[in-house]
């Protein structure tokens, strides 16, 4: 690469950025997400509602941290419909994080869609190649279904593949079995 093809990091393109519209309205809205965050924490729900819709408008509309502020909000609001929809968005997005598939997955669990659980999961563990720190989850939502050949799968995965796990593992099977 010669220093030609090097990106402009100077003072001014600096500047440029950090000035245009896009980047401030961005950081506004990752702003509003926290503000969310925190009305939330404060029971607060009118005010978390309005803070998190700023925060899942452009460009932030179909981010995964916003979207995860305003399925919480919709949580504490008992709208199980909207937490639905809004962490499907967030893991439809470009850079999805594994949490918005767990969140998914336990609240699926708790419905009685273990099914749907599972294939979440299954597509988190491909999409975010095989994180051991998933088989917990995994475990957890094999034990609900009632699969019983599944748990003991997923749980000689976790002893031979991340056997720095597998006392966590093992934890999940104790707890969920009792």
């Amino acid at each position: 690469m010669r220093v030609d093809d090097l990106p402009d990091f100077s003072d001014q393109a600096l500047r440029a950025t950090v000035s245009a519209s896009s980047f401030k309205r961005t950081l506004q809205n990752f702003h509003a997400a926290d503000a969310a965050g925190k009305a939330l924490i404060e029971d607060r729900l009118s005010d978390a509602e309005r803070l998190a819709r700023q925060a899942i408008s452009a460009p932030t509309n179909n981010h995964t941290s916003t979207r995860i502020v305003m399925a919480e909000v919709r949580q504490a609001q008992g709208r199980h419909d909207l937490w639905e929809q809004n962490l499907r968005i967030a893991i439809r997005a470009s850079a999805p994080s594994l949490s918005a598939y767990q969140m998914l997955a336990d609240g699926l669990v708790v419905q009685g869609r273990t099914e749907e659980a599972d294939a979440l999961l299954g597509e988190a563990w491909e999409r975010f190649h095989k994180p051991g720190h998933l088989l917990p989850s995994r475990i957890r939502v094999a034990l609900a279904s009632g699969d019983k050949m599944r748990v003991q799968d997923l749980l000689m995965t976790c002893r031979i593949e991340y056997a720095e796990l597998t006392e966590e593992c093992e934890e999940v099977l104790e707890k969920e079995a009792i």
